[in-house]
């Protein structure tokens, strides 16, 4: 009969030197993107404030349906925000 003789065997793996792999790295073509978008502008912190205050207060009114007043005061540095409530 004949024998087969079954065996695992490290394959051989060629070092890795710094010539080889810039070499294989140099022939892989990649997509290049430039981004040339501008920076947003910085708002102060008051105009976002008074941006989001009135963004909740619009979002408040559609989800009611009824009025809300929002107002900052920044005198004594508090925000107000109430629904009013029509008497029937």
């Amino acid at each position: 009969m004949n024998k087969t003789e079954h065996s695992i065997r490290p394959a051989v793996v060629p070092a890795l030197s710094r010539r080889n792999f810039l070499a294989s790295a140099a022939t892989v073509a990649l997509p290049s993107v430039v981004l040339t978008a501008s920076e947003p502008a910085i708002r102060p912190a008051k105009e976002r404030a008074e941006h989001h205050l009135a963004e909740l207060r619009a979002a408040l009114e559609e989800a009611f349906n009824k009025p809300f007043k929002a107002e900052i005061l920044w005198d004594v540095e508090a925000a107000v925000l109430f629904g009013r409530t029509e008497r029937t």
